[in-house]
C-alpha cells in the first residue's frame, strides 16, 4: 500500500538573480496562435496561484528555455521582474500590437533557410558577442523569428536556474468520434419479421455474413436472413 510518494530532499542551492543588467528571457511556442494564447494565460494563472515572486522568475524562464519544444508559432520577451513579465503577457493577450520587449513570431516556409543560418559562423560570432554583453532583445527577436537557439549558452561557466513544474502544452480538446457501423438493408427487413423475439446482442449478429439477425427466443436459437432479388425475396430461418 502505498500511503504518500517518496519525495527526495533537493540540495540547498542559491537562487539565481534576476537584475536589469542581467534579464531573464521567457519564451513561449505553440503550433497555434490560439493555442499560444491559451499558453500564456495558463502561465499567468499559474504564477498567481503559486503565488511566485522575483525570486522564482529564473527558475521560470530556465524551465520554458530548455524544458519545452521549440514549435512554429513562438512568444518571447526580456523582463527583469516577475510584475514586467505579467504586464507584457497581459498587454499580449489583450491584443497589443507593439510591446517593448515582447517579440512575437511565426516560422512558416522559411525553416531550412534557418537552420542554415543557426550553422553560419559569422552569426554564431555575432550571438556569442550579444551573450556575452547582455545584448539579449537581438538575440530574441530571431529566435521568435525562427532561429536555433541552445539556451544553455546563456549559463556558461554559471550555476543554471533550476527546472520547476510549470504548466505544460495546452493541447486542443477536439473529440473524435469512431464511425458507427451502417445497418445492412437486408439486416433492416429482417428485423421486421413478425411474432420475432430479437436478442441484442452485436456479436450474434455478425457471426456469418449469410446471418442476417439473431432472433432467438426463450424458447429456442434461432436466425434469420432475408435475401432480396430483382423480382423476389427470400425469407430463412435456421
Amino acid at each position: 500500500m502505498i500511503v504518500q510518494e517518496y519525495r527526495a530532499a533537493e540540495p540547498a542551492r542559491a537562487r539565481v538573480a534576476v537584475t536589469p543588467q542581467r534579464p531573464a528571457v521567457v519564451v513561449l511556442s505553440a503550433r497555434r496562435e490560439e493555442r499560444l494564447r491559451e499558453a500564456v494565460h495558463r502561465l499567468l494563472s499559474h504564477v498567481e496561484r503559486q503565488g511566485c515572486t522575483d525570486e522564482d522568475l529564473a527558475d521560470i524562464a530556465y524551465t520554458l528555455q530548455v524544458g519545452r519544444e521549440a514549435m512554429e508559432v513562438r512568444l518571447a520577451c526580456v523582463v527583469s521582474t516577475l510584475e514586467e513579465l505579467k504586464a507584457k503577457l497581459s498587454q499580449y493577450l489583450a491584443g497589443e500590437k507593439s510591446v517593448e520587449g515582447l517579440y512575437r513570431g511565426e516560422l512558416k516556409r522559411d525553416k531550412d533557410a534557418w537552420g542554415v543560418f543557426s550553422t553560419d559562423e559569422e552569426l554564431q560570432e555575432a550571438i556569442g558577442k550579444w551573450v556575452a554583453r547582455g545584448k539579449l532583445h537581438k538575440l530574441v527577436e530571431l529566435w521568435a523569428q525562427g532561429l536555433a537557439f541552445d539556451w544553455t549558452r546563456l549559463y556558461d561557466g554559471e550555476v543554471a536556474p533550476r527546472r520547476i513544474s510549470l504548466p505544460t502544452y495546452p493541447f486542443a480538446k477536439e473529440q473524435y468520434w469512431v464511425p458507427q457501423m451502417q445497418k445492412p438493408q437486408a439486416q433492416a427487413q429482417a428485423s421486421s419479421v413478425p411474432g420475432a423475439v430479437f436478442a441484442k446482442n452485436p456479436v450474434s449478429e455478425q457471426l456469418h455474413p449469410l446471418m442476417h439477425r439473431n432472433t432467438s427466443s426463450l424458447a429456442e436459437q434461432r436466425f434469420s436472413s432475408v435475401f432480396t432479388g430483382r423480382s423476389s425475396s427470400l425469407r430463412t430461418t435456421w
